[in-house]
């Protein structure tokens, strides 16, 4: 991915609203990142992002834990508790 490209990649997940979602390939799939706003009681926003492949309703999904220039990473809990993680190159992303 060119540098303009990854710009507007993560400006564009930034400014995604709630249910909003922005659609990419890697690794000749196809994925949904979706966001997820929340507003509590007292007035905050928070926001959170989940990934899964393209069409699948009930599929599997991670939770976006931290974006940087280089990196998209991912988390997800299983029934024992236990974490698993998953980095997306984001210069293997294609738009």
């Amino acid at each position: 991915m060119t540098s303009s490209k990854k710009k507007i990649f993560l400006k564009t997940i930034k400014e995604l609203k709630d249910n909003d979602a922005i659609e990419f390939k890697f690794d000749k799939e196809f994925y949904e990142l979706k966001c997820h706003v929340y507003e509590y009681g007292d007035g905050q926003i928070n926001k959170s992002y989940s990934i899964g492949k393209l069409g699948e309703i009930l599929g599997e999904r991670m939770n976006l834990d931290k974006v940087t220039d280089k990196y998209l990473t991912f988390y997800t809990y299983n029934l024992f508790n236990q974490k698993s993680t998953f980095k997306m190159s984001i210069n293997k992303i294609e738009i």
